[in-house]
């Protein structure tokens, strides 16, 4: 758990900042348009932070596919309410065993990803030149990966976020969004616009210790007599960058927040 501040409340990071507007400003006319060549498809993924439970916290996100993993990687604090201040990278790692799959490509060591997207601030091609596996996540589109036979049906993207709390998320790619689904479900969403169709769980503190830490701090939260003597319900009301000044509900999230902030990014 991190030191708090003698003073003073942690400013908040926005994975957006300099370019958040009024998601009214992003509608036309309040209206969507309907699909065309203009628009690229949409995937849709099914999204889990590994290790959270009670509830798992989940998001069902449709993505263009012309989105870079740079891109993808706001799409995901934003979904999940992370506060983009860690360093992240995203794997593919083959969804066979060594033992099941046949093709020697897909064969793995242990659970060694077979492709790593890792943000550098150095912004070199390869992180360690002597991986030919390792690219900066601008390098790839989504549908560098979904339309390619190699990966498509044999491989699942991973996203790792803070790697002192070890933050996994796994998403599982479920197919293209059929245009009409969009239309049906949310009538004014924009198309070329990434979009949460649903989900479940209050998104986690930052800085709160990893899966063991959330399951302690919910504990503490949410159990009015519950004993706190690292005062951790004052450090996630003042000073969690995340936190939420009225206390902790596990299972409230706001889907209307999500895709507010989600409609400011577009392909």
């Amino acid at each position: 758990m991190p030191k708090v501040p003698k003073s003073g409340k942690t400013q908040r990071k926005d994975p957006l900042q300099g370019t958040r507007k009024s998601a009214s400003t992003a509608k036309t006319n309040g209206a969507s348009k309907p699909p065309s060549e203009d628009h690229p498809p949409k995937y849709l993924f099914q999204c889990a932070l590994v290790d959270s439970e009670d509830p798992m916290i989940t998001r069902m996100l449709s993505v263009p596919s012309t989105f870079t993993l740079d891109q993808m990687h706001d799409v995901m604090q934003i979904s999940f309410g992370w506060e983009n201040s860690h360093l992240w990278q995203f794997e593919l790692h083959s969804i066979f065993s060594s033992e099941d799959e046949e093709d020697d490509d897909y064969e793995m060591v242990g659970n060694m990803p077979l492709l790593t997207f890792m943000n550098d601030p150095r912004d070199r091609a390869s992180i360690d030149p002597s991986r030919a596996d390792t690219f900066k996540p601008t390098s790839w589109k989504l549908s560098d990966i979904f339309e390619n036979e190699k990966y498509r049906s044999k491989a699942n993207l991973r996203y790792m976020y803070d790697f002192g709390d070890d933050w996994e998320h796994d998403i599982i790619f479920l197919g293209i969004e059929d245009p009409g689904l969009r239309k049906a479900l949310m009538p004014d969403a924009e198309y070329n616009h990434p979009l949460c169709f649903g989900g479940e769980g209050h998104p986690c503190a930052e800085d709160c210790g990893g899966a063991p830490g959330w399951a302690h701090l919910k504990s503490v939260l949410t159990k009015p007599r519950a004993r706190d003597p690292e005062d951790l319900k004052d450090w996630y009301k003042r000073y969690c960058t995340n936190g939420d000044p009225k206390g902790l509900d596990p299972y409230r999230w706001n889907i209307l927040d999500v895709n507010d902030r989600l409609d400011l990014l577009k392909a």
